[in-house]
């Protein structure tokens, strides 16, 4: 079942213009391929997936730049 979701609150992300954290899963993987606006983490591990936010954080380009991406899939 979580291997090959298509979660509704990613569409709902995506209208609301908001980067998406997620683990490496098929869906995913291929939303991120032709829109951009995702970004994997390990979701096993609650420190790599604490550094992965807080890279995207402390990273202001980065971050509007999957936002922009976000909002251009929204379209």
């Amino acid at each position: 079942n979580h291997l090959y979701c298509s979660p509704n609150k990613l569409f709902e992300y995506v209208v609301a213009g908001l980067p998406v954290v997620t683990g490496d899963l098929p869906f995913f993987k291929m939303m991120h391929d032709k829109y951009g606006f995702i970004t994997t983490a390990d979701m096993d591990s609650a420190e790599a997936l604490g550094k992965t936010v807080k890279d995207l954080l402390s990273s202001p380009e980065r971050l509007n730049a999957l936002k922009a991406k976000s909002n251009e899939a929204a379209k």
